[in-house]
């Protein structure tokens, strides 16, 4: 990947964000419904994130990079939250418990819109993912590429996540289905 390529911003790179935010929503519904938490709903949402001042928070980032495509995945909810996560996961929820449960769901997330993106003709590599619980925690947006939170709810509690991204001038999701698909999660490979 050069330094120097150009990174898209036009209506190409609106449309691209489009599609990037519904696989993001999908991937987020089969992962959390798979996990026995099913959503009752996403909406895109403002950059004011109102779980309100000394609300303690849970949260997960995980980068991500491809030949022509970069960002990270944002999972922000609150430590409540992925503490009724752990524990619908089997796990006593204690800190380390919330936090590997916050960076498994962001993690399961990421993978699951990776998949999607293979699917697109895209591919990307997966960081480990980062975990983080306090109190006011901030994460600036994506200076020059698409970022957008969308909220979902859950029977556990509202949650946000982000999939930052900045897209090289010529990346473009194939239409075309590859014509031997990946394995999918969950699915067996012998070697």
């Amino acid at each position: 990947m050069s330094m120097t390529t150009e990174c898209v911003h036009s209506a190409h790179a609106s449309k691209l964000a489009s599609q990037v935010e519904s696989i993001l929503v999908e991937a987020t519904e089969e992962v959390f419904g798979d996990s026995g938490l099913p959503l009752m709903g996403s909406v895109v949402a403002a950059e004011a994130l109102p779980f309100g001042e000394g609300v303690p928070l849970a949260t997960a980032v995980v980068g991500y990079a491809g030949d022509k495509m970069r960002g990270c995945l944002v999972l922000l909810t609150t430590s409540e939250a992925a503490a009724r996560w752990a524990d619908a996961a089997g796990a006593a929820a204690c800190y380390d418990a919330v936090a590997d449960t916050v960076g498994e769901f962001s993690n399961m997330v990421l993978g699951k819109i990776k998949y999607s993106l293979l699917l697109r003709g895209v591919t990307i590599m997966l960081a480990t993912p980062t975990t983080a619980t306090g109190l006011g925690l901030h994460f600036p947006s994506q200076p020059n590429g698409a970022s957008t939170w969308v909220r979902f709810e859950a029977p556990t509690g509202p949650f946000y996540v982000r999939l930052d991204a900045v897209f090289d001038a010529d990346l473009e999701f194939s239409e075309v289905a590859p014509a031997a698909a990946p394995a999918a999660s969950g699915e067996e490979l012998m070697f």
